[in-house]
């Protein structure tokens, strides 16, 4: 399915202008009204400026998610970019994904993430502005050649401000944030946010798993917790990325995958 866009009166529609249906609608509307509430200035802005875009698939496992993911994030990447520095948005939403703890929801976002490397890896080299090991203090995703921050939403998770009626990943670009702290803005902006925040949750505290870009690894963060055993393999060599190829080929065909994304992930064997 094409990207979605959510426009600043918060209409949505399909980016080539066709309407949506029944699901998404349902779907993009309860995430605008989540946005509109939600502490993270950012946030508001976005929906506000109508720079929010949604792409929507049914899992978090399957190649044929992964796929399309990939695919409208590349299409996100083309249409955002006449975009101000900071005001867009990409959301990707799991509306059929099965959550139990929080715990296996940071197991499985990362086991989507590796699957997303090893087919992103086969076109895209990781953005050289941050690092692809997971420990290192400048870590970030890598995706289409971009470092990405991601921020998730998910109905187990403990915090308010993430937690959410089916699991969502909220993209927004490394450069977004850059552009914040070239200009001096980015310091005040974090702890607006922060505090806000706080306010929102019963705790009262700020959230204990945010680090702050080049002082720890993003990976704390990302799925909203650190799973017991965090693998994610950087595939840095041409044979490590066939095996992975080859993996994920296998693991379409096993799933029944549609028949032009197996052609189009067989086209990239090399």
């Amino acid at each position: 399915m094409p990207l979605i866009k959510i426009d600043e009166k918060q209409d949505a529609k399909y980016i080539d202008g066709t309407k949506l249906g029944h699901r998404e609608k349902l779907i993009a509307r309860t995430f605008a009204g989540f946005l509109r509430g939600h502490p993270c200035q950012g946030a508001r802005l976005s929906i506000v400026k109508g720079g929010v875009f949604l792409s929507i698939v049914s899992d978090m496992t399957s190649v044929e998610s992964a796929f399309n993911v990939l695919n409208d994030l590349r299409e996100y990447f083309g249409v955002s970019d006449s975009l101000g520095a900071t005001e867009k948005t990409l959301a990707v939403a799991f509306y059929a994904e099965p959550i139990g703890s929080q715990e296996q929801f940071a197991e499985q976002y990362w086991k989507f993430v590796q699957l997303l490397h090893d087919l992103d890896c086969q076109t895209f080299e990781w953005d050289n502005t941050v690092s692809p090991v997971i420990n290192d203090t400048n870590f970030e995703l890598s995706l289409s050649g971009r470092a990405i921050f991601t921020t998730t939403l998910n109905p187990s998770n403990p915090r308010f401000a993430r937690k959410f009626s089916y699991p969502v990943w909220v993209m927004n670009q490394l450069s977004q944030f850059n552009w914040l702290r070239q200009n001096g803005q980015f310091s005040n902006w974090q702890q607006r946010i922060r505090d806000l925040d706080s306010k929102f949750d019963p705790s009262g505290v700020p959230n204990p798993i945010l680090t702050d870009h080049g002082k720890a690894s993003s990976a704390a963060q990302l799925a909203g917790s650190v799973p017991k055993k965090l693998n994610f393999s950087y595939r840095s060599s041409a044979s490590e990325r066939a095996l992975a190829l080859e993996k994920a080929i296998v693991q379409a065909r096993e799933e029944g995958c549609k028949f032009d994304i197996i052609m189009a992930l067989e086209a990239l064997r090399k």
